[in-house]
Order: structure tokens, then sequence, then C-alpha cells
């Protein structure tokens, strides 16, 4: 169980601000998905793969069935930044229930990136081992590969860390809930117990 956020804000702080970055991401990824037209970025990511020889699976998979798969992200960036705003209002109004969509949809987005880095660490090693032609050879060496690398793992932590975070509200949430009318049962037995012996003497 997390109960602070970044080793200094309150859960309930963190969890807006989750909100907050969430939504930005989630916004600059719709905008990157919809500033070409779908055939001219199918063309792009073909040329791409092509251009690195990656034929796994799944990518096949993305170059066979990209309308699919595109009107499948921009649906689920749109969830996504739904369940955004939803972690926001839960935070600000302790409403744990408008949170757990966010978990199910963050833990995709975890999936994703790591599909994409996988891509992303193939197109790093071409760049550093495999493009070999002297007049266009990169610069990028093992060092840059690592450091990018290294980012790429941190950042999807980061992601991992989130998702711990609002389920950790969530869950600090409710364990209040609970003591609070645990509390209220409590106080209000004494004076239960004072009206019934009173109505028995009478």
């Amino acid at each position: 169980m997390i109960y602070v956020f970044c080793l200094w804000f309150s859960l309930r702080l963190g969890t807006v601000l989750i909100s907050v970055f969430s939504a930005i991401k989630g916004a600059c990824i719709m905008i990157l998905l919809t500033y070409k037209n779908m055939e001219e970025l199918k063309g792009t990511i073909e040329q791409f793969l092509v251009n690195i020889d990656y034929n796994a699976s799944f990518v096949v998979f993305l170059v066979k069935e990209f309308d699919t798969v595109f009107f499948a992200l921009i649906a689920f960036f749109g969830l996504y930044l739904v369940s955004c705003a939803l972690i926001g209002i839960g935070a600000f109004w302790c409403t744990p229930t408008l949170c757990y969509p966010f978990l199910p949809l963050q833990l995709i987005l975890v999936f994703l990136d790591l599909l994409v880095y996988t891509v992303f660490f193939k197109y790093l090693l071409y760049l550093a081992f495999l493009l070999i032609d002297e007049q266009n050879k990169s610069t990028f060496g093992l060092t840059e590969v690592i450091s990018c690398l290294t980012l790429a793992i941190f950042y999807v932590f980061y992601e991992i860390y989130e998702m711990l975070c609002v389920y950790s509200f969530i869950q600090v949430v409710n364990d209040l809930s609970h003591q609070v009318t645990k509390m209220s049962l409590i106080s209000v037995l004494p004076a239960t117990n004072r009206a019934y012996k009173l109505s028995k003497h009478k």
C-alpha cells in the first residue's frame, strides 16, 4: 500500500496530479494519431518497419489489420481520457468508485507501451549497429541505446506506480469509510442501550 505520492504529496493530491498528467499524455497521443490521415499514417509505419526489417507477429497483424487497430486505439484513448477525468473528480470528492475504470485502462496502456518500446528498441539497434552505409551512418552508439532503454524502463515503472497510487487511494478511502461507519455504530450503541433501559423501567 502506498500512502504518499512521489514521497511528498498526499494520495488525494497525487491522484489529481495523475489525472492531469495522464489526460495531457492521452490528449497528445490522440493528436499524434489524428494529425495525419489514416492511409498516410499506415504508409509511414509500413515504410518504417520495412527499413528496419522487423516482422514480429504483432507487427504483421498491425499492418494487416491497420484500420481496425487504428479505430481501436482512438476508442481506447477516448475512454482513457474519460477515465482520467473520472479519477480527478473521484479524488476531489473522495469518491473511489469513479477511480476504478482507470486501473484496467492503465494496465492496457502499460502493455501497449511495452509493444511500442520493443519496436523502438529494434530501431535503436538498427541505428547503432545495422546502419553500415558510411555516408548515412548514424552517430548513435551503445551508450545512447542503453540510455534510451533505461528511460523507457523507468517510464513503464512510473506508469505502474501511477496505477498503484490510484489503487492505494481507493483502498485508503474505503478503509476510512469503513472506520467512520464503525465508529458511528459504536457511538450509537450506548445511546440505544440507555433508551432501551429507560423504556424497561417505565
